[in-house]
């Protein structure tokens, strides 16, 4: 059986999911991992709410990169850890 998740959005916002903030999510071949690239301003903190449906609803603070100013959501059966 497949995990299922659900992208509930950055915490705290009116808008709690915008293609501003959240630029793209891919999946593996295998559909046993999603990556969600976040785009924000260089060491910006962002909560990103997800629900797994192993894990429940988890939070995860995504520091963006200070090089570009992206940060990646990645999703397994497992885990959500931002890199």
């Amino acid at each position: 059986i497949r995990t299922k998740y659900a992208l509930l959005g950055e915490w705290g916002k009116w808008t709690s999911v915008s293609q501003q903030r959240f630029i793209s999510i891919t999946t593996n071949k295998e559909k046993t991992q999603a990556t969600i690239t976040l785009q924000g301003v260089a060491s910006e903190i962002v909560p990103v709410v997800l629900f797994n449906s192993n894990l429940h609803s988890v939070t995860v603070n995504c520091s963006m990169s200070t090089e570009n100013g992206q940060a990646n959501v990645v999703v397994t059966p497992t885990s959500v850890i931002c890199s």
